[in-house]
């Protein structure tokens, strides 16, 4: 599968420096590693692979699996069966479970990696291309 170096408009794209993001999986080429390795320290480990063409990519793995995740004030769908909570779609956090950390996973959601301002920030300031992180929650 490729993708197009040139949009639907012919635009050239620019060139991803975290060129593939979900709700779980940050990557990260070597210019985010760079900004990104200090601001997420302890949070999170960078795990090294590389792209078909040999370029090196590091997975960031968001070890910590905090109880941060308010489910009386978030607004949650649940599954039937099970009652277990299938998708957060307005998100309430507790602020004191946060606390310094600057990414994390809740164990309702362990899928979904969560980043506080600090990245989004450090994202923005280096202008590094790729992503969009959408704000779910204010402490």
């Amino acid at each position: 599968m490729f993708m197009s170096t040139i949009d639907a408009k012919g635009i050239p794209r620019k060139p991803a420096d975290m060129p593939w993001h979900g709700a779980g999986t940050m990557v990260l080429k070597e210019k985010a590693r760079q900004v990104l390795e200090p601001v997420l320290g302890e949070d999170a480990e960078l795990l090294s692979a590389y792209d078909a063409e040999g370029e090196p990519l590091w997975f960031v793995h968001a070890w910590r699996i905090v109880d941060a995740l308010d489910e009386e004030a978030s607004d949650v769908q649940r599954f039937q069966s099970s009652g277990r909570i299938m998708n957060v779609r307005r998100w309430s956090l507790r602020a004191a479970a946060v606390g310094d950390l600057k990414c994390f996973r809740v164990p309702q959601q362990r899928s979904k990696m969560l980043v506080t301002d600090r990245v989004a920030t450090a994202v923005s300031s280096a202008g590094l291309h790729g992503t969009k992180f959408l704000p779910i929650w204010q402490s």
